[in-house]
């Protein structure tokens, strides 16, 4: 209410009881002269203004005001102008502007006395807020109303006096009313913290001062659990808020027994009753007890279903996820009591029969019964008639042909009706008018049902509105990572056309970046209803990483790992990795650099720069070189690539195998330089980096040796490789793998054997050994027999093939789907073939197996059999055990 038509409400209620104050009834003309403007000549009409807000409020409180057309300073110069103007008050102040703040003063004089009121502010823009304070002060001032000068606490020890006067409404200078006084003893009560709150009142030089008196609670000096048998007190005093040195507040004291109740009914005791006892004490304190009667525990053991018709009773068992105590309830948790649990199944129940035709279905409550350690469960159902699938139609905005509207739903191919398949129709249109900009498109189900035919009619009435544009795009909550790296992964521009499935993709690019821990895309309406802002929210998780360990691997055997990476190096998206691997047969220090946008363009540019000896059954090689890559987008999800590498090698067969290895081994020997170009098109649309569930990974690969790049190796590679995830039920994943390859030799060069094609191990066909699956050949090695002579036996040799096939499918289910704990079983299958030989299916390598893949904070892990169902070279393979962890895979 308006505190100048209070004022107002209490004058006119005095008048009409006659009794007056000394203001009221026969001086009631008041002269006001415009306040005198002191600090800035410019704002003179500041002080004319000033005098016109309190002439209106004392015009509304009853009053007859009057402003004069002079300034006056002082009361001499006030009494003069009242006089004449034959008024019975007079009002006059200034205003004093000082360093962008003011202080404005108001004295008001009658009958012979004199009372000053004082505003002040730290800007120039309150002073209109202020002058209206200053208004009501004068105004109940000359109605007769008293007012409030000091605000004092009395009797607290530990809660502060701001504490208390932040809760009350009266403060200095306010009218003094006793309503008001009893709504802030009210308040300060609302706070818990007192036994006894009193209310005093004095009369001092300063006016009248209010006194709150306060009892303050004892403090909470230990509390106890009694009667407890289920839960350890312990375990009790987790769930209660009241802590010892606490204030008691017997409301959270009260909040405390409901949740020690709920703690029990989690445990299906429903007749727990909880009381409390204090101790009062010395020193103003109290000893705090939860007395608890456990009561029984409560078991569900009869549910029905009450109006069922068409469903046995075992098939709606299955739609809820309460169930009836069993034999082993103790083992299995059946028969649990969550009434939350219970509202759950009747929406599923309800949610069955939509999805079976039952357009008209219901299910009412659920009703609990409870009798001792027993309790019943009953749903009423109301089942209606069941619907077949009618005509489907599209109507309203038809922004695309009702053929291409109708294309997209998926009702039409039910035989009954289904509420879910309804629902994902309505989103898929929507999302196809908000492709085309229309953000804000409806789409209504409207049916139609025929109940002597059995059928619905399905119409989905579109309304799309108008066009939405992007206005803004905002990104917060990033600290390090600069606006421009998450800006050019959103594929929408400011001012362009809304599309929810650009915003989708805009949101998978983020995530998959890695770099942040939560990414949340929303949109904001604006006062253009026809454009919105895209806000993009980020919270930022480490990039930069120091590990190091060890590990064991089928290839490299035991290993250790020293890695320093950064994958959003200075904030710009590059990553910079310094990397040693160290193992029994391998050894290789790596230093990577990849800038994603070189120039502000998607144009990624990085170099490589290693060390590698590498340790083969039956020789070594050491290489040290580098490699420059480029990378450029050129279809969606599809980037090509371009390296080029230099390096310098050196291959050692080791003492006494040379007749072991094959010819391509050994003419290394005499070479040292290979000069390379590798051309590559890769699509990847998977959702995640480890483990991913849905999506493709396809590459094109040709390597080039020799020619115009020099060097001593020369050849030509090419692989083709595929990769695709299903989602499929239960949150499992269908994998299906398969990768081909060619290599030749070019006419001024040699062809490494390890250029060549081997398969075996983790990555290929599991079960089989690290380059196992090769091209074997008969060959003669010589050895001295028992009497010295040299002697001449057949060895079959193997080398590496120059085409191979292989396939692998995985079937990828969560075991611990929180902790990323993933459990697959396979079947791979593939060979490799030398040059004069065709790939016959019917000579392909098979394997099957299990495993598990983890993605711990250490790396992740792979762990995985593999049972080998071919021979390799006429002998047959056993099973074993493959394992990396970490970087080594």
């Amino acid at each position: 209410m308006n505190r100048s038509f209070v004022c107002g409400f209490w004058l006119l209620v005095m008048m009409m009881m006659g009794s007056f104050s000394v203001y009221a009834a026969d001086a009631h003309k008041v002269w006001i002269s415009p306040f005198a403007v002191e600090g800035d000549p410019r704002s003179a009409d500041l002080g004319r203004q000033v005098a016109e807000r309190i002439k209106r409020e004392l015009g509304t409180a009853g009053l007859s005001p009057v402003i004069g057309e002079e300034v006056v300073r002082n009361v001499q110069g006030a009494r003069q102008r009242m006089e004449s103007a034959d008024a019975q008050i007079a009002i006059w102040g200034r205003l004093l502007l000082d360093n962008g703040g003011f202080r404005l003063s108001a004295f008001v004089y009658a009958e012979e006395s004199e009372r000053r009121f004082i505003e002040e502010g730290t800007a120039i823009d309150t002073l209109y807020l202020s002058a209206a304070s200053l208004s009501h002060k004068i105004a109940d001032f000359l109605v007769g109303k008293e007012t409030v000068a000091l605000v004092e606490v009395e009797g607290n020890q530990r809660i502060e006096d701001a504490a208390i006067l932040r809760v009350i409404q009266s403060g200095p200078g306010d009218v003094y009313l006793q309503q008001a006084l009893s709504r802030d003893l009210q308040a300060i009560y609302d706070m818990g913290y007192f036994d006894d709150i009193q209310v005093a009142v004095e009369e001092r030089e300063v006016g009248k001062v209010v006194i709150f008196k306060v009892k303050e609670k004892p403090t909470v000096r230990q509390i106890f659990i009694r009667g407890n048998r289920v839960y350890k007190s312990d375990k009790v005093l987790e769930s209660v808020t009241t802590k010892t040195g606490a204030i008691l507040n017997v409301f959270q004291v009260r909040r405390d027994m409901e949740r020690i109740r709920d703690l029990y009914r989690s445990k299906n005791y429903h007749h727990t009753e909880v009381k409390y006892e204090i101790r009062e004490l010395e020193n103003n304190q109290a000893d705090l007890t939860f007395v608890i009667s456990e009561g029984e525990k409560v078991k569900v053991t009869e549910i029905l279903f009450e109006g069922r018709q068409d469903f046995t009773r075992r098939q709606l068992m299955k739609q809820i996820g309460t169930s009836e105590k069993g034999f082993f309830s103790w083992l299995t948790g059946s028969g649990e009591l969550k009434r939350e649990s219970i509202q759950q199944d009747a929406a599923r129940l309800t949610a069955f029969y939509h999805n079976e035709g039952y357009v008209d279905a219901r299910v009412s409550e659920p009703e609990v019964v409870l009798d001792g350690s027993e309790a019943m469960v009953k749903f009423r159902i109301h089942e209606g008639q069941r619907f077949r699938v009618g005509k489907i139609s599209v109507g309203g905005d038809q922004l695309f042909s009702e053929e291409v509207l109708l294309a997209i739903t998926s009702i039409g191919k039910e035989e009954w009706y289904k509420r879910d398949v309804v629902h994902a129709d309505m989103m898929a249109l929507t999302d196809l008018y908000g492709d085309a900009g229309y953000a804000n498109t409806d789409v209504y189900p409207q049916l139609r049902k025929d109940p002597e035919e059995g059928v619905v009619d399905i119409r989905y009435t579109v309304h799309q509105g108008s066009l939405v544009y992007i206005d803004r795009i905002e990104i917060t909550g990033n600290v390090k990572t600069r606006d421009k790296v998450i800006r050019r992964q959103i594929p929408l521009l400011e001012q362009e056309l809304y599309s929810g499935s650009r915003i989708k993709r805009a949101s998978r690019n983020l995530n998959r970046l890695d770099y942040f821990e939560d990414v949340r895309l929303e949109i904001e309406r604006t006062s253009d209803p026809e454009k919105v802002d895209l806000v993009v929210s980020v919270e930022e998780k480490p990039t930069g990483m120091f590990t190091f360990g060890a590990g064991y691997s089928s290839q490299d055997n035991l290993f250790g790992q020293v890695s320093v990476t950064q994958r959003n190096f200075r904030g710009k998206g590059q990553t910079l990795n310094l990397r040693a691997d160290v193992g029994s047969s391998s050894t290789r220090y790596t230093l990577s650099f990849t800038e994603p946008y070189l120039f502000d363009k998607p144009l990624s540019a990085g170099f490589d720069l290693y060390n590698w000896d590498r340790e083969y059954d039956d020789y070594t090689r050491k290489s040290t070189g580098g490699t420059i890559r480029l990378g450029y987008p050129v279809w969606d999800y599809t980037r090509f690539f371009v390296s080029y590498g230099f390096e310098t090698f050196d291959v050692k067969v080791d003492q006494g195998k040379e007749q072991w290895v094959n010819e391509d081994i050994l003419a290394m020997e005499d070479l040292d330089t290979a000069s390379t170009l590798t051309l590559s098109l890769n699509y990847d649309s998977t959702n995640r980096l480890f483990n991913p569930s849905e999506g493709s990974n396809h590459r094109l690969t040709v390597k080039h040796a020799g020619g115009p790049l020099g060097g001593d190796i020369a050849f030509t590679k090419y692989t083709l490789e595929a990769g695709h995830y299903v989602p499929m039920f239960w949150e499992t994943v269908f994998f299906m793998h398969g990768e081909t390859g060619y290599v030749h030799k070019n006419s001024d060069g040699h062809l490494p054997d390890y250029e060549k094609f081997y398969l075996g191990g983790l990555n290929s066909l599991r079960g089989y050994k690290w380059r196992d699956v090769a091209v074997y050949y008969d060959g003669d090695y010589t050895y001295l027999d028992e009497n010295g002579e040299t002697q001449t036996a057949p060895y079959s040799k193997n080398k590496g093939g120059d085409k191979f096939i292989q396939a692998n499918f995985e079937f990828i289910f969560p075991l611990v789907k929180e902790a990323g704990l993933m459990g697959l079983v396979f079947y791979d299958i593939g060979n490799v073939f030398d040059t004069n030989e065709d790939i016959l299916l019917d000579d392909l390598k098979r394997s099957t197996g299990y495993g598990i893949r983890w993605f711990s904070p250490i790396g992740p892990i792979r762990l995985e059999y593999g049972i080998p169902l071919d021979k390799i070279d006429g002998e047959k393979q056993g099973g074993r055990w493959e394992f990396t962890m970490g970087g080594a895979f």
